[in-house]
């Protein structure tokens, strides 16, 4: 089983609602929109885009160096001038709980937030 589909069983397993979206993926969670590729790794990556057009670059790679640093399993990156992910990469297998996966969502909600306050400082 691929990481992807261990997530996407959790993701029917809790009632979450999901759009296929081609290559990956889209949810809601905590009102904000959240992406997963499909793929056929064992390892899983879900994240949320930030739309940061109109700030600074070196204030947004500022912001990206500080939650980096902070967090080891979530990685926040400027992938043009208009949008950073802000992601968490892990490899779930049978072992992985319900609770790991409501964990991840939590963590990386949580790290995505902090992005968007540490970048309007």
């Amino acid at each position: 089983m691929t990481g992807f589909d261990y997530f996407a069983n959790y993701l029917q397993e809790e009632g979450y609602r999901y759009k296929d979206e081609g290559n990956f993926i889209s949810f809601k969670y905590q009102g904000t929109t959240y992406l997963a590729p499909k793929n056929d790794s064992t390892f899983l990556q879900v994240f949320m885009m930030w739309n940061v057009n109109g700030y600074d670059k070196m204030k947004i790679l500022e912001s990206c160096n500080t939650i980096n640093s902070n967090k080891y399993i979530v990685k926040c990156t400027m992938m043009d001038n208009d949008s950073v992910w802000v992601s968490y990469e892990f490899e779930p297998s049978i072992h992985t709980t319900i609770e790991d996966f409501s964990s991840m969502m939590q963590i990386l909600d949580g790290s995505a937030h902090e992005f968007m306050a540490e970048l309007n400082k």
